[in-house]
Parts: C-alpha cells; sequence; structure tokens
C-alpha cells in the first residue's frame, strides 16, 4: 500500500522531480505524514496500522510501542524484556504474536525487525501515549542491557584489565555464556545495534553509558576489523566522558584510540593520544595505568618507524611494573621491548626479553601469551638465520596455541614455520604450513563482514 500511495503522489505531482518526492520519503520524521495524507482511512498509512494496533491486548500494544524506541535495526527477546521490564521468555512469545498479525518480522532463532514505517509508527505512539520518563527509564534498561551483556561476552573472549561498568545495575536478565561461540555469535548478532546504540545514548545524554557501553566493545571492534566504526565509537565515547569531566573514562577512551589510528596510519593523532592518555595517568599517580599508557605509546611509535621512542617506552613500562611486582604485565612489555630489539637488529637482547617473559608466563599458566613469546623467539632465530631452532620454537608454538582465542598467533607461527622450512629445503611440508594460515585467515574473514 505504501508503494501504490508513494506512486499515486508521484503521478499526481508530474511537475516536480522524482528526486524531490524520493526526499520527502527519505526522512524518517515525515514519511508517514507523506504517505498518510489522504482523509480516507482506506488510503492511509497511519490509520491501517492503527487498526492492527488497537486490536491488540494492552501489554502487546505497550511492547510495540516500546520497540519504535530501539536505535537499531534487530532485537531480540532480551532486549525487548528489557524494553518492557518483562522477562526475555514473554518477550518471545509477544514478539510472535506481533509476527503473526505482520507487525515485525522473524528472520532468525531470537531475532526480529521491525520496517521502517512500522517503526516510525511505534515511536510516534510511545511519544502520544507514554510520559518522557516512562520512554527514558526504558531506554536506560535498553542501554544498560546492551552495556552489561557487552561487557560479559569481552570477558568471556579476552583477558585484560578493565574498569568495571558501574553506569547502571546489571540487568535481571542478562544472557549467559559459556562458551567463546556464544559469546562472539552474541557480538556478530548485535554489532549495528551496540553501534547504534553508543551514539543513541549520548545522543540522549546518557553519556556514563554512552562511553561505558563503547569501552566494552573494544576487542569486538579489533577483531572484527572495522577500523572507523571502532574509531567513531571511541571519539563519540570521548565526548561523552569529556561532558562527565570524567577523567578515568577519559584516559579509557585516549588509551583505547591509539590501536585504531595506528591502524589507520594516522600516527601523530595516535602519539597524541597516547601521550594524553600517559598525562592523565601521571597527573592521577596511577601506576598501573601509566604503565599500560606507556605501552600504548610505544606500539604508535614503533609502527611510525620510531624504534629508539618505542624501546623508551617500553622499557619505562617495564620498569614501572617491576617496580609495583606486577610480573605478568612485565613480561607483556618485555615481549613488546624485544620486538623492538630484534628490529634494530639487536638479537641477543631481544631472545633474553623473551625468554624472561616465557619463564613468567609459564609460571601464570596463560598458554595464550605463552604461545605468543614462543612465536616471538622463533621469529628471531629465523631473523638470525638459525632455522632448527626457528622451527622448534614456532613447533612449540603451534603446540601451545590450541582454541579460538589463539588463531591468530597460531596463523602467524605457522607462517613463520613455513618460511623456516622452506629455507632448511623442506619445501613441501613449508606448503603444508602455510596452507593453514589461509584457512585460518579465511574464517577471520567470514567472522568480518
Amino acid at each position: 500500500m505504501a508503494l501504490r500511495i508513494a506512486g499515486q503522489r508521484g503521478a499526481a505531482r508530474p511537475h516536480l522531480p522524482l528526486a524531490e518526492i524520493l526526499a520527502e520519503l527519505g526522512d524518517q520524521d515525515e514519511r508517514l505524514d507523506v504517505l498518510s495524507a489522504s482523509d480516507d482511512e482506506t488510503t492511509s498509512v497511519r490509520a491501517v496500522f492503527a487498526w492492527s494496533y488497537r486490536g491488540l491486548s494492552p501489554e502487546r500494544q505497550l511492547l510495540f510501542r516500546r520497540l519504535g524506541l530501539h536505535p537499531g535495526t534487530d532485537i531480540t527477546g532480551y532486549a525487548a524484556a528489557a524494553l518492557t521490564d518483562t522477562t526475555p521468555s514473554w518477550a518471545r512469545r509477544a514478539l510472535e504474536a506481533l509476527a503473526d498479525i505482520h507487525l515485525v518480522e522473524a528472520f532468525g532463532p531470537d531475532l526480529y525487525r521491525v520496517h521502517d514505517l512500522l517503526r516510525a509508527y511505534a515511536l510516534e505512539r510511545a511519544e502520544t501515549d507514554d510520559t518522557r520518563e516512562d520512554r527514558h527509564a526504558a531506554l536506560r534498561r535498553l542501554h544498560a542491557f546492551y552495556l552489561h551483556t557487552s561487557d560479559a561476552a569481552d570477558r568471556r573472549l579476552v583477558i585484560r584489565n578493565r574498569h568495571s561498568p558501574d553506569a547502571a545495575p546489571v540487568p535481571p536478565h542478562v544472557p549467559a555464556f559459556t562458551t567463546d561461540e556464544q559469546a562472539r555469535d552474541w557480538l556478530r548478532v548485535e554489532y549495528s545495534n551496540l553501534l547504534a546504540v553508543v551514539g543513541h545514548a549520548a545522543d540522549m545524554g546518557m553519556h556514563d553509558l554512552a562511553w561505558q557501553i563503547s569501552a566494552t566493545m573494544f576487542a569486538t571492534l579489533d577483531r572484527l576489523g572495522h577500523r572507523n566504526d571502532w574509531l567513531i565509537t571511541i571519539q563519540t565515547g570521548l565526548a561523552s566522558t569529556r561532558k562527565l569531566s570524567d577523567r578515568v573514562g577519559e584516559f579509557t577512551m585516549l588509551r583505547a584510540m591509539v590501536a585504531p589510528l595506528t591502524s589507520l596510519r594516522r600516527f601523530d593523532e595516535a602519539i597524541d593520544c597516547g601521550q594524553q592518555a600517559l598525562n592523565i595517568a601521571r597527573d592521577a599517580g596511577e601506576p598501573a595505568d601509566e604503565a599500560s599508557a606507556l605501552d600504548n605509546l610505544g606500539g604508535a611509535y614503533f609502527e611510525a618507524g620510531q624504534r629508539s621512542a618505542a624501546a623508551d617506552c617500553y622499557q619505562a613500562s617495564l620498569d614501572i611494573q617491576e617496580e609495583v611486582g606486577n610480573d605478568w604485565a612485565a613480561a607483556i612489555s618485555q615481549n613488546r621491548l624485544g620486538e623492538v630489539h630484534r628490529d634494530r637488529r639487536r638479537f641477543d637482547n631481544g631472545i633474553d626479553c623473551h625468554r624472561r617473559a616465557l619463564k613468567t608466563f609459564r609460571a601464570h599458566q596463560d598458554l595464550t601469551r605463552e604461545g605468543w613469546t614462543l612465536r616471538l623467539l622463533g621469529d628471531a632465530h629465523l631473523a638470525l638465520g638459525q632455522f632448527d631452532q626457528a622451527i622448534d620454537y614456532q613447533t612449540q608454538a603451534v603446540a601451545v596455541l590450541q582454541g579460538p582465542r589463539s588463531l591468530d598467533e597460531m596463523a602467524r607461527a605457522l607462517c613463520t614455520l613455513g618460511d623456516a622450512l622452506e629455507a632448511t629445503g623442506e619445501r613441501r611440508q613449508a606448503r603444508e604450513h602455510w596452507s593453514e594460515p589461509l584457512t585460518i585467515f579465511e574464517s577471520c574473514r567470514l567472522d568480518r563482514k
């Protein structure tokens, strides 16, 4: 019917360019008015939607209205439950009932979508039938759901130091991730919604939620490889921290911004953000944050080709971590310092750094970083032309790096192992080892689609 009405409007106004009519329809705030200009209820999109809406029970009317508040395109039972302050099981049954009369579309397990015209009508009803306070409370529950679920997925997939989100209480209904695959699946499904929610929270003045949701997404955005999305999301979070004068949040956002800027080769900006984060940590007298900022800044200097500055940052971070007794974090700095030494052809110094780091990670039973260190040792020996040692270390690395969290490191180890085998004349084995990273990288590429 919407297409028919749009066509009739175009036919009735042949003097108007089609682009102008399309512009009218492209304005989401005006689209329903454009398609409901007639007084005849049989030819008004808004009136036809109203017929279906009035046939709903009050509880399902509420759900339909709340769907218009959701800033993303897709919705699950959990998100619908947050909007309506109900349970996911009730929300799924209600969504299925709406799908039966075509007010929503079911297009996956516990995944629903609202047509943009119906979404506009739902938002219109919410603004008419619900108080501003009720709408605000519903959105804050929705944002809290995304905050804590994204944080749970991130913690499942990545072991790193982070501030626990405190912008909102943990909702009563949050999915439990018992496997890495469950966490990755949720993040893939909700990726576009998370981006939308960060911007929406900032627009609504919920700046505490905006920056903290952004902070939970670092690993997701890094893994998916969407550097521009990553940067925009962090910039939104950074702006929110500054509106709140939240120095802890500002430090977190500035430190996080270094990686995407570096990968986009915007080195001067990356170094500036890293230096700002370092200054905040020093002003606050937080040694752990200072060391973390130094590591990030060192990475930006390294990729920018400023090896001496990178070494200074890593050494300073290492000194701080050793002083406060954080041997695990010190080992990370040792590995990074070792990479700088190798790049500057100071191989003995680099190998010594990696061996010290290896001892620490083994003591902590950190298999992922043990494998990372073994790979770096293999790289160093390959650069020295010590092929047997390189093969041995990379073989150990591959054996240790098992599981989905270690795919990138395993792929790199296999590549270097292939290089070392080729150098010893084992070309058939080299090709076999090179083929495995291709499969790994292809699976990662599919993940990013």
